[in-house]
């Protein structure tokens, strides 16, 4: 307008073609007055004009809003904004996939892809590459994603239910004719975490006894913008034989490939029979948010268990002197060496690690006897379990062809008890003390009603009261270890 010449500019009918014009932003018509020259270089009397009509640019809006609660609406229920906005790009397509237009999201969720002309298109949401878009070039692979841990739950036009994509895969086909279109919205949300925990150790039952799951084992779990309210066991547990949820019982056989979802209301339900023996039951799990969607990772709920609290007691019976006591200087065939046990049903328990240094001396088979000759039995005990053994008695039957020696160690005194390393000679009698000689024919489960003394006594029997052993960690562990010694003279 500033440099055109106030007389006008005089065109070529063969030039016309190469007329062109800006005209302003916006929708506006360009008009261009104009005069018509003849041959004789006369100018119209009147004046006309030339008119270009201009529409204004067209776009293509909408939203990307955090769609906690899944509902696929921007409904005012879920969370607010989880995302950067600068996190997220809207990208235009054309209708070979190619790059033609990108736009930022801003701080409400809002994008805007202007000056778009009329057409058919498709709207994507990405993760804002580091490298800006190639137009007219597709989108590369590894820019093609959300930002961390997000997921789309799905697309909707206009924002209204029945404007709803049914598939959610970040992309909304939309046509342009002669007016902006509005309303392209993307529902994205965070995913939760699975966290899982350990519970304190336990006891393992053993057999097949089942144990509760606490459910504190899976409330760790965390979602960002919404609340977790299921959870998945992926797979069957480590280490048990079993796992319950609810009414049901599940096995190795039977577990559901697919996994087992349980609402977050009813972990009070999981039990699992762990498999016998000290070990740990781990179940695996992700966690669902309310908007139906899992977790990325896997954790797990780990339920240690130590072995069952099992008492033992082993006892080794051996000769330790014949004619005599191995502790007199007067015996003259004192057995005092000790000889391995490898024929016996039970030949392995005198090899337990934790018996104490020295102990176990005397023969197995003392060789040929004859009557009048006094042989000395010792009867070894260590507690060999996991936990003390507790109120320990202990009944040894007398030999056959033999006879008990009431004065074997003193005066009335016939048996030789020790525990915690002290030795005390014990009467035969019931009284105070830790031992009692019950005669042929007469029953000691009539004084002590639980004890077995693995048959009739047809020759006699001696009980001792041996109380609470503690279980032997180590050859050295304390009142762990006792015996007890009687004499029987061969008939």
């Amino acid at each position: 307008a500033a440099n055109f010449p106030p007389a006008g500019v005089t065109v070529l009918a063969t030039n016309l073609n190469t007329i062109k014009v800006d005209p302003i932003d916006g929708a506006t018509t360009v008009t261009i007055p104009f005069k018509a020259i003849d041959n004789a270089g006369q100018e119209s009397s009147n004046t006309s004009t030339a008119s270009l009509p201009f529409t204004a640019p067209l776009s293509i809006s909408g939203n990307v809003f955090d769609d906690g609660n899944g509902t696929k609406l921007k409904d005012g229920t879920g969370s607010a904004e989880n995302y950067t906005a600068a996190d997220i790009t809207a990208v235009l397509l054309n209708g070979t996939g190619q790059v033609i237009g990108t736009a930022p999201i801003d701080a409400l969720g809002n994008y805007n892809l202007a000056n778009v002309p009329a057409g058919n298109y498709t709207v994507k949401i990405i993760k804002t590459p580091t490298t800006p878009l190639v137009l007219n070039a597709t989108i590369p692979t590894a820019a093609d994603v959300l930002p961390t841990n997000f997921v789309v739950t799905g697309e909707n036009v206009g924002n209204t239910a029945a404007g709803i994509d049914a598939v959610a895969d970040r992309t909304v086909s939309v046509k342009v004719t002669t007016a902006n279109v509005t309303g392209i919205n993307f529902g994205i949300e965070q995913l939760p975490t699975a966290v899982g925990a350990t519970a304190t150790s336990q006891t393992n039952p053993g057999g097949t006894m089942a144990v509760s799951v606490p459910p504190a084992l899976f409330t760790n779990s965390t979602d960002p913008d919404g609340t977790v309210t299921n959870y998945k066991i992926t797979a069957f547990p480590a280490n048990a034989t079993s796992i319950t949820i609810g009414a049901t019982t599940y096995t190795a056989a039977n577990f559901p490939p697919a996994g087992v979802t349980v609402p977050a209301t009813a972990l009070n339900t999981i039990k699992v029979d762990p498999i016998d023996g000290a070990t740990t039951v781990t179940i695996p799990f992700k966690a669902i948010d309310n908007a139906g969607q899992e977790s990325s990772n896997t954790s797990t709920a780990s339920l240690p268990f130590g072995a069952a609290l099992k008492p033992e007691l082993l006892l080794v019976k051996r000769i330790t002197a014949i004619n005599g006591s191995s502790s007199n200087p007067n015996d003259n065939t004192p057995l005092n060496q000790f000889v391995d046990d490898t024929t016996s049903p039970k030949a392995a328990e005198d090899n337990n690690p934790n018996w104490p240094t020295g102990s176990l001396i005397g023969a197995i088979n003392g060789g040929a006897v004859k009557t009048g000759n006094t042989i000395e039995y010792t009867i070894y005990m260590l507690s060999s379990g996991n936990t003390p053994a507790k109120n320990v008695l202990v009944c040894d039957r007398v030999p056959a062809d033999s006879v008990f020696k009431p004065d074997g160690y003193a005066n009335g005194r016939g048996i030789l008890f020790n525990i915690g390393g002290i030795s005390s000679q014990i009467t035969n009698v019931p009284d105070n003390d830790a031992g009692q000689y019950f005669s042929p024919g007469s029953n000691p489960a009539g004084t002590y009603p639980n004890i077995n003394c693995g048959g009739p006594n047809t020759n006699g029997a001696i009980v001792i009261k041996v109380g609470d052993l503690t279980n032997a960690t180590t050859p050295t562990t304390p009142n762990s270890f006792s015996f007890f010694k009687f004499r029987a003279v061969v008939k």
